[in-house]
């Protein structure tokens, strides 16, 4: 049996015009965008510009063709800000990046004299979260990337969310000892009942074999080796309460952590290992009792350091996991060489996980590969610690290095990632057989990328066996890039940005298109996997195409001007939903009887009758002085009500 040891639109505006007002036509309420984009500009005329606008009317109707006419966007006039700043919020079209608006600001500035200022009216943010622990300015690897090039920029992810008492983290180590950093998110609040002791061998450790304490004992009399309080480490890095005064800051702050120890004083059996996985997920183990607090992610920091295949049993187990939706995240090993021969690291659908330096470097021990996930921290990293030589005496903070570092900064990123998207664990949304791949996925695509050059490391072949130093790292070799916690939970929390293109105004009875195919996901390779047209208000039409980003109807007849409203929902790959409603005014039916002595009463004029209504039409506007013009400069061209963003 192995042994495992642990690793340290033109028509609506020319028909607005000539009522005299301009009043938005459609209604496209956008959602507030993502962190980085703004929703709405704030714009102020010079105050004796401002004075000559007679009624509030005048200047919201100003103030929305001035917009429309210099930068195409329709915008809505929202509302007067406080009297002492004279200045008005006005809505656009959809979200968009900070230097858009600015850009569209800009523009409005240069083309309008008659403004005071222009300007995004950005986002405001609590101030990013900073644990109050004392050793937390020691945590390095938690901190923003510049501050260090590979820290996991824990505090702005923390700003997003600080995880969920409802999701449990399992650490399948040696035990931990009853560490008062560790015991708020422990389950049972104390080591003694945090889980299970799965080592079934008596004399492998606290000598009475499998019970329901998972405490570390330490070492044993006739051990020569201090202590390493291995498993009391990683738990630190992986579920330490932040903000308590206590010690460190763990990363997944209200994530609570199952212990199941599965390592003695320094090894353990693969069947061991085995068994306390599949319990950790709420699988059945012959006599050990049903575990009530199944965990959604698994962290195994242990390998093997022989040259070693994935177990099948090791390999039936993962899949078994997978197949149910728990992730299971694993070091990748400290021997410096390919982790294909590094087991369970090597096992197919693990996350496997690198060590590297503060600059972003691939430690000098760390194993590398083509089928690593990412690479995160795993040089001197700080956690909960023991001051015991070999049997638990005072609670501490300490410092280790190694890929059992690495694996619970990513395998506490899955537990934030899970917490800020609940749909995340809802099976009726996302399939359990889907569930680590996903967040595989966004986890590999929130990843940042590698430096091409580190001091001292900037060996051009990147990183192989033969290197006793730090080196460069590829995507070849240290995973698709180094660990984000941010970019990761945004990845799971964004949600579409939808943009619709619609005629504010159509004729009777013309085709109209709901067009949104300008419509798109996040950054971090999502797909939109539902669309789906509804209407809202108004005579009821039929919808062609309704389950697709573009749908269209036939206007109604209506004998008086009518408004129809739509509404589309868009669902992405996480579950996260985006609506939007346009408005759509019908114009009345032109009454088409000539008053002529057909019994049949107003049939549809030919052309002879067509070219008197146009004749009438034109000699009303000319005795109506339409020659003189004094406002048509100002007026766009049809074609400029398209928005650049919605072709």
């Amino acid at each position: 049996m192995p042994f495992i040891q642990c690793r340290a639109q033109g028509s609506a505006f020319f028909a607005v015009i000539l009522a005299g007002l301009l009043l938005p036509l459609a209604a496209l309420q956008a959602q507030p965008g993502p962190m980085g984009t703004v929703d709405q500009l704030i714009l102020k005329y010079r105050p004796e510009v401002q004075a000559r606008m007679r009624t509030p009317a005048a200047l919201q109707a100003r103030a929305a063709r001035e917009v429309l006419e210099t930068t195409g966007l329709a915008v809505t006039y929202r509302r007067a800000m406080a009297p002492v700043t004279g200045a008005h919020v006005l809505k656009l079209p959809h979200p968009m990046p900070v230097a858009e608006a600015r850009a569209h600001a800009e523009r409005l500035m240069q083309a309008r004299p008659e403004l005071d200022y222009v300007e995004p009216d950005y986002r405001r943010y609590p101030r990013s979260t900073i644990p109050d622990d004392p050793d937390f300015n020691r945590q390095w690897h938690l901190l923003r990337p510049q501050d260090f090039t590979a820290a996991v920029n824990m505090p702005d992810a923390w700003d997003l969310t600080r995880g969920s008492s409802r999701i449990v983290m399992a650490l399948l180590d040696q035990g931990i000892t009853n560490h008062a950093d560790l015991r708020p998110n422990l389950i049972g609040q104390n080591a003694a009942g945090s889980g299970y002791d799965m080592v079934s061998d008596d004399a492998d450790g606290d000598g009475d074999g499998r019970d329901a304490d998972p405490s570390d004992p330490g070492l044993s009399a006739s051990a020569l080796a201090p202590a390493n309080w291995h498993g009391t480490h990683v738990a630190g890095l992986m579920a330490a309460r932040p903000d308590n005064g206590l010690s460190v800051a763990g990363a997944g702050w209200n994530t609570r952590l199952l212990v199941v120890r599965i390592l003695g004083e320094n090894s353990g059996s693969l069947s061991d290992e085995v068994d306390g996985m599949l319990w950790a997920a709420g699988e059945s183990v012959p006599g050990v009792p049903a575990n009530p607090h199944p965990a959604m992610i698994l962290n195994l920091s242990v390998g093997t350091d022989d040259f070693e295949e994935c177990a099948r049993t090791e390999q039936a187990a993962v899949d078994t996991l997978r197949a149910k939706g728990v992730a299971v995240v694993v070091a990748a090993g400290n021997e410096n060489r390919n982790v294909d021969g590094s087991a369970p690291a090597n096992c197919s659908g693990v996350l496997a996980v690198t060590g590297v330096t503060a600059d972003g470097a691939r430690a000098p021990f760390a194993n590398y590969g083509r089928t690593l996930a990412v690479a995160a921290p795993g040089v001197e990293l700080v956690s909960t610690w023991n001051t015991g030589a070999q049997t638990p005496a005072d609670d501490a903070a300490g410092s280790l290095s190694g890929t059992s570092q690495s694996a619970p900064l990513v395998t506490a990123t899955l537990a934030l990632m899970l917490a800020a998207n609940p749909k995340l664990r809802q099976d009726a949304i996302v399939a359990p057989g889907q569930r680590v791949a996903i967040l595989e996925s966004k986890l590999r695509a929130a990843a940042r990328a590698f430096p091409e050059t580190v001091d001292g490391a900037s060996d051009p072949r990147g990183c192989n066996q033969n290197r006793q130093t730090p080196c460069v790292c590829t995507t070849a070799t240290c995973g698709a890039g180094l660990l984000d916690a941010y970019q990761a939970v945004r990845a799971v929390s964004t949600p579409p940005v939808l943009r619709i293109n619609a005629p504010r105004t159509v004729a009777s009875e013309a085709a109209v298109v709901l067009d949104a195919s300008a419509s798109h996901d996040d950054a971090w390779g999502g797909r939109i996997v539902s669309s789906q047209w509804r209407q809202r208000d108004g005579r009821a039409v039929t919808l062609t195409q309704a389950d697709s980003l573009s749908a269209g109807f036939t206007a109604p007849a209506p004998v008086s001007d009518e408004t129809l409203t739509f509404e589309l929902v868009l669902t992405d790959d996480v579950g996260l939903e985006t609506r939007q409603s346009v408005d759509v005014l019908v114009r009345a039916a032109t009454d088409t009887n000539t008053g002529g002595g057909s019994s049949g009463g107003g049939g549809a004029p030919g052309i002879p009758g067509l070219l008197l209504l146009a004749a009438v039409a034109a000699s009303r506007l000319l005795k109506a002085g339409w020659r003189k013009r004094p406002r048509i400069r100002q007026l766009p061209r049809i074609g400029c009500l398209h928005h650049p963003h919605l072709q």
